[in-house]
C-alpha cells in the first residue's frame, strides 16, 4: 500500500512507495494528486513542469 503523499512545496513532487503519483500544493491550484500520466498532460508544457517530470522519472530530489 503506498503511503500517503505528504504537501510539498508548489513545483515539488514527492515519490510515492509502490506508485507514480505526485502531489501538487499551491495556488492557483487546490491540494491534487495526480497520476504521473495527468502530470504529462497538464502540466508538462510548463519549463517547471518538464524539469520536475525529468526529476522525479530519475530519482533526484
Amino acid at each position: 500500500m503506498p503511503r500517503k503523499l505528504v504537501p510539498v512545496g508548489f513545483w515539488q513532487a514527492t515519490k510515492v512507495a509502490e506508485g507514480g503519483r505526485l502531489s501538487l500544493v499551491g495556488a492557483p491550484w487546490p491540494r491534487h494528486d495526480f497520476e504521473l500520466g495527468d502530470w504529462d498532460e497538464l502540466f508538462g508544457a510548463f519549463p517547471e513542469g518538464r524539469d520536475l517530470l525529468a526529476r522525479f522519472r530519475f530519482g533526484d530530489s
